[in-house]
């Protein structure tokens, strides 16, 4: 009997080793868990909603920094035409006022021009005449703020003067203005023309 239990024993142990793989093939075979996240697709969807979200988010602050600048780049546009429009209109105010001003003078010169000039009292009124209307049309530009250079017996300054000649002189202990060609003229800081001079300066020292 003892051998007919070992036989058994045997028979159940040594069973057909095919017989696990013929169950997976049936589809009877549980694998074991799996470790989390393995054939778990429910991830990657989220991870596929998240991306497309921050996509549009980015899309939108793209959209609205684009309207920021189309704004912005309009606005400036419309800035510059506003101020050149402005600018224009100045000038134009300006250029009337001066012209408003000057007509005086030409109607000053249309009746010196219709007087007779022979006889030496017809010269002299000419003359007088010449000056005043000068007078005139020196206190227009003055209205507008122009002032002259006249820079006699001043030390000499390459900036409001062009030195036409220059002279040395034992006497002179800097560059002085002896003589004014011309004069000049300025508006406010502005040169509009540098007075034309003659200048005398030290005499220089003989070398050694």
């Amino acid at each position: 009997m003892g051998n007919e239990n070992t036989e058994i024993k045997e028979t159940s142990a040594g069973s057909d080793p095919n017989e696990g793989q013929n169950e997976l093939e049936k589809g009877s075979f549980v694998p074991a868990d799996l470790p989390e996240g393995i054939n778990d697709n429910s991830n990657d969807d989220e991870d596929v909603a998240h991306s497309d979200q921050k996509i549009l988010e980015l899309t939108e602050q793209v959209d609205k920094l684009n309207d920021l600048i189309l704004r912005e780049r309009a606005d400036f546009v419309n800035y510059r035409k506003r101020t050149l429009q402005e600018n224009l209109q100045q000038e134009g105010r300006i250029a009337g006022k001066i012209l408003q001003e000057i007509t005086p003078v030409f109607d000053a010169f249309d009746l010196l021009l219709a007087s007779e000039t022979e006889g030496q009292q017809s010269i002299g009124k000419f003359m007088e005449g010449s000056r005043l209307i000068q007078k005139q049309l020196w206190q227009v530009f003055e209205n507008l703020g122009v002032e002259y250079i006249d820079p006699v017996n001043m030390e000499f300054d390459p900036v409001s003067m062009e030195a036409l000649s220059v002279s040395e002189s034992e006497k002179a202990e800097k560059e002085m203005v002896v003589q004014v060609y011309q004069k000049g003229y300025k508006y406010k800081d502005r040169i509009l023309r540098a007075a034309r001079v003659a200048v005398e300066k030290p005499k220089s020292q003989p070398a050694g």
